[in-house]
C-alpha cells in the first residue's frame, strides 16, 4: 500500500508541474498566511466589540495549535521511516538531513519503474 501510494502520489506531481509554484509558496507561506488572518480578525472583531469574531479567531488559533501537538505525539509514537527513506532508488534529491555526510558518490538515479 505504501509503495503504491508513494508511486501514484509521484506520478501526479509528474503530471501537474504547473501547480508546483503555488503549492511550493503555500507549503512555505501558508502557515504565516494564517497567521496574520487569524491577528487581522481577532483586531477587527476587537475594534468593532464582536465577541463572536475574537473567541472565533482565538479557537481557530488554540485548535491550530493542538492538531499540531496531536501530529506530533502520532509522529512520534508511530515510527516508521518516510518514503524517501524507504525507497532510496525512488528519490535521487533526498533532504540533506537523510545524507550520509561520508557518502561522496550522488545517489543512484531511479529507473521510471521504480518511481512511477
Amino acid at each position: 500500500m505504501d509503495s503504491s501510494l508513494f508511486r501514484w502520489i509521484n506520478r501526479l506531481a509528474n503530471r501537474t508541474g504547473w501547480a508546483h509554484g503555488f503549492f511550493t509558496a503555500y507549503a512555505k507561506y501558508g502557515i504565516v498566511l494564517f497567521a496574520v488572518l487569524l491577528v487581522v480578525d481577532y483586531l477587527d472583531g476587537r475594534q468593532h466589540d464582536d465577541l463572536r469574531a475574537v473567541a472565533g479567531s482565538v479557537w481557530a488559533g488554540g485548535a491550530a495549535l493542538v492538531a499540531l501537538g496531536i501530529g506530533q505525539l502520532i509522529g512520534g509514537a508511530i515510527d516508521r521511516a518516510r518514503p524517501y527513506e524507504a525507497m532510496t532508488t525512488c528519490s535521487p534529491t533526498r533532504p540533506p538531513s537523510s545524507r550520509s555526510p561520508a557518502t561522496t558518490q550522488p545517489p543512484p538515479q531511479p529507473s521510471p519503474s521504480d518511481c512511477c
